[in-house]
């Protein structure tokens, strides 16, 4: 069984793969969070009391930042796989420049 290291710790394949979701799942809370509260208040009339304008970005931040954890480990798996593709792809256009 492989063991890696993730700061302190020394970490099995399942606990690190369950780690990395984890910070996956953290960063994309935060950063879908960020930009959707800030879209949303922006698009709320100026008009509407300030409790229920509060209340529509803190929802609508915590819901969407929380479907973005959700599906971490399928953003994850996407991520890693266009970079991968990318990178193939970069790598067919050098061969095809060259050639």
């Amino acid at each position: 069984m492989a063991y890696y290291k993730k700061g302190d710790m020394y970490l099995d394949e399942d606990e690190s793969v369950g780690y990395s979701a984890s910070l996956w799942g953290f960063w994309l809370f935060i950063i879908g969070a960020y930009f959707v509260g800030h879209y949303v208040h922006g698009i709320l009339p100026e008009g509407w009391p300030k409790e229920l304008r509060f209340a529509s970005v803190i929802l609508s931040a915590g819901g969407a930042g929380g479907i973005l954890a959700y599906f971490s480990v399928h953003i994850c798996t996407l991520f890693c796989m266009a970079l991968a593709y990318g990178a193939f792809a970069g790598l067919l256009y050098l061969v095809w420049i060259w050639v």
